[in-house]
């Protein structure tokens, strides 16, 4: 039967369903139908496999004479998974023994697999969250429907910005094809690009340099004189080598950078000076340092991240290896999305649930003030048994940025962490694992974990490397990448055996026998309660990070914050402090430690003045605001100023813990205007005496006894300071910044967020399971 043929209703589902994904399936099946090379062996049992289960998927996605597809039962699930995984199993055959292959016909017929490759996983993604049993059931065509979500529910209002670690997180509610409303951040797609800044830095050096062909092709020599220390050196990317560059030399430190690269090239000091030139290694280090300075850029190098490679798509990957494994509430789910905007524009991006749970704030906000002295305690064992699990999720995915404020902690009302979820996962996916690289201070590899549960033992264990490479298929990760996360879960498996043969199986912990720290326990889920997190703790300094010990620092900070308040001494904060890590150097300007370093300097004016002739007799700028010396109003005008300065910012620390905080928009704006008066009252004071004088320039300035020319000397030199330290005024990046992080926003961000939240989730209450999401 015909569109024209279907009446108006089943018209409008066939519209509704929008079959632009099935149309792709099958031109990409027509395709491999079709592939110019049918010798690569595997590809009749995969062409075979294929059709198998686009009969499968035909059943439940074409239409009806009415325009409706069939709805998808428990059997008819279960039915659709073993198809996809027998064709998912063929096809990653069938690409593992194209892969070396330099034949361009078996790669356009590889690449035509990988394509089919991807979208079988997110079909098989959508069935795996799919609850047949609920109140709602559907077809292929809706599911795949509500994963293409686009409708954003924005109105008139402009999105606002929040700061992620890797790019910025835009809060919004989608709707999805049923009118079901969704929380989130949407992330648009971001490219890792460097070698254009660090090729441009390579050209200067040329100008500069002594040795011009040493900078002519810098990365290709650096890489042959690393394979005679490592050869696997051969096999590292430009862009890992700038990031090993720049972890060897501190992130561009001047000394660290000659001592690594004369060691590297077998130079000594002299030789290095040489070739680099007399400003070579001052300019070389400090294009470095800028480089560094971003922590997004500095990270996906140490990830081996290529150029061009998009980095918020790995939250969405890490979601698919969740689901495969089986715990997919270990982080808040993310998904590949485009969406049109209220101007008709297409934005391409990923899409971050809201993450179940409570930020704690690093342990200084109002939530860590609800947080038990000993959260994993009796109902905590279940929150510190998904620790232990998130530490080997992260590892399976090479998540090199877990620390404890990539996490949600779901409280009870003891305050026992019950539950927690993982976030801003975009850090994932490096090429590399410890065994063949020292990343023991990025991840925790299994043999630092100490403590894995029965439960994810099983879900390791059963886990198949094919199918873990096929669920990461489709959301654009290298084969590499994808190969190195099934290397790590091969080490997580080998850990597990050796761990099995040392105890004998699972360890049954009762909390006085000490486990063997160098193997993996395994520990019965509900045996967790009687597991001590010190045991987790690693203290040694050449062990590696781990996420307890993030943890386990947050918990002793949330319980210091917590006493403090209690007991007056520290100012309760509803606010949530910042980490360092996340900021770039604009925002470090904007720091607490930045203003009180200046403001140091400042005080050693006022309190402790070495005045230019030497006398004995007057040891302070007190000492010179005198008017029986002829003490004006500008020059008391001046010292107030001075004073004023060092007395509101003196009195913000009081609180050590306050230096790596920023300041509010008022703070910044208060301490700024502050020092502009400063500034201005030291120049009114010196054209003062400069009109006085009959003098025109500031150096011939000298005063006509002993102490008007000390007043006009410390005068010189309060304005001198003040030129070089002064806070410039805010840029509207800092306004931006200032704007996002004002106590005030945040706190009503939040409680948006919160409403918003429990809106849905009382929704959700009221309607059921929502299949499919």
């Amino acid at each position: 039967m015909s569109d024209q043929q279907l009446n108006p209703q089943a018209q409008e589902h066939r519209n509704y369903y929008s079959l632009e994904e099935f149309a792709e399936r099958r031109r990409l099946q027509e395709e491999l139908r079709n592939a110019i090379d049918k010798t690569i062996p595997g590809y009749e049992v995969y062409a075979q496999a294929m059709e198998e289960l686009n009969k499968k998927m035909d059943a439940y996605s074409v239409l009806d004479q009415w325009g409706v597809a069939k709805q998808i039962d428990e059997a008819g699930k279960q039915e659709l998974m073993e198809a996809i995984k027998t064709t998912a199993l063929a096809g990653e055959e069938l690409l593992k023994n194209a892969k070396g292959s330099v034949d361009p016909k078996v790669q356009k017929t590889a690449d035509t697999v990988r394509k089919l490759q991807g979208a079988m996983s997110r079909d098989m993604n959508l069935l795996q969250l799919y609850d047949p049993n609920g109140p709602e059931k559907k077809s292929l065509p809706e599911l795949q429907e509500d994963a293409r979500t686009s409708t954003v529910d924005i109105g008139d209002k402009e999105f606002e910005k929040m700061s992620g670690f890797q790019s910025e997180r835009i809060p919004m509610t989608l709707q999805n094809a049923k009118g079901k409303k969704i929380s989130g951040f949407f992330t648009k797609a971001s490219k890792f690009t460097i070698l254009p800044e660090f090729n441009s830095l390579l050209k200067r050096m040329d100008n500069l340099s002594d040795d011009k062909e040493f900078f002519k092709d810098f990365l290709s020599k650096y890489r042959q004189a690393r394979m005679k220390q490592t050869p696997a050196a051969k096999d590292y990317s430009d862009e890992y080598l700038i990031g090993e560059i720049l972890q060897k030399s501190g992130g561009g430190q001047p000394n660290a950078l000659k001592m690594h690269l004369g060691k590297v090239f077998g130079k000594d000091g002299y030789e290095m000076n040489d070739i680099f030139g007399y400003n070579g290694l001052k300019v070389f280090s400090e294009g470095l340092q800028k480089i560094a300075a971003t922590p997004a850029s500095y990270m996906n190098l140490m990830m081996d991240m290529k150029e061009g490679e998009r980095f918020d798509q790995r939250n969405s990957a890490m979601s698919a290896v969740a689901d495969v494994l089986g715990v997919p509430n270990l982080i808040a789910r993310s998904r590949n999305m485009k969406f049109r905007d209220s101007k008709g524009n297409v934005v391409e991006g990923t899409f971050m649930d809201v993450a179940k749970g409570t930020d704690l704030g690093g342990g200084k906000n109002e939530n860590a003030q609800k947080l038990s002295k000993q959260p994993f305690k009796g109902a905590g064992s279940e929150g510190l048994r998904q620790l232990c699990d998130l530490q080997v999720l992260d590892y399976i995915c090479g998540n090199i940025d877990r620390h404890s404020g990539n996490i949600v902690y779901e409280l009870d009302k003891d305050g026992k962490i019950i539950g927690v979820q993982g976030i801003d996962n975009d850090t994932s996916f490096t090429r590399f694992h410890p065994e063949n690289r020292d990343l023991n201070d990025l991840m925790t590899a299994p043999k630092n974990m100490r403590v894995i549960s029965k439960s994810m033992r099983d879900k390791i264990m059963n886990m198949d490397e094919a199918m873990l490479k096929f669920s990461l298929r489709g959301r654009g990760l290298s084969e590499e990448e994808m190969d190195a996360s099934v290397e790590r879960l091969k080490i997580t498996k080998k850990a597990i055996q050796e761990s099995e043969k040392h105890y004998g199986g699972t360890f049954n912990f009762k909390g006085k026998v000490k486990p063997d720290k160098n193997h993996l326990l395994i520990l019965d889920d509900k045996d967790f309660k009687n597991l001590d997190i010190s045991y987790l703790r690693h203290t040694g300094k050449k062990e590696a990070t781990s996420t307890i010990n993030e943890v386990d620092k947050l918990i002793q900070i949330a319980n210091e914050y917590k006493a403090g308040v209690q007991a007056g001494t520290t100012e309760r904060k509803d606010v949530n402090p910042l980490n360092l890590k996340s900021f770039d150097t604009t925002e470090k300007d904007l720091m607490w430690s930045t203003v009180r370093q200046k403001v140091g300097t400042t005080r050693q004016y006022i309190e402790n003045v070495q005045l230019y002739n030497g006398r004995k007799t007057v040891n302070s700028v007190d000492d010179l605001t005198n008017t029986s010396h002829g003490s004006s109003p500008e020059w008391d005008k001046m010292v107030a100023n001075m004073k004023a300065l060092n007395k509101y910012n003196a009195g913000a620390y009081r609180d050590k813990n306050k230096t790596d905080q920023i300041l509010t928009t008022e703070q910044y704006v208060k301490t700024q205007g502050l020092w502009a008066q400063l500034d201005k009252s030291a120049d009114d004071y010196l054209a003062k005496k400069m009109r006085e004088k009959g003098v025109t320039d500031l150096k011939k300035l000298v005063g006509k006894n002993d102490y008007e020319k000390d007043r006009i000397e410390y005068a010189k030199r309060v304005k001198q300071y003040t030129s070089k330290h002064k806070i410039d005024p805010l840029t509207d990046h800092q306004k931006e910044v200032l704007k996002q992080h004002d106590e005030g926003d945040l706190i009503e961000l939040n409680k948006k967020m919160k409403e918003e939240a429990l809106k849905i989730q009382k929704a959700q209450q009221n309607k059921g399971p929502q299949a499919g999401m």
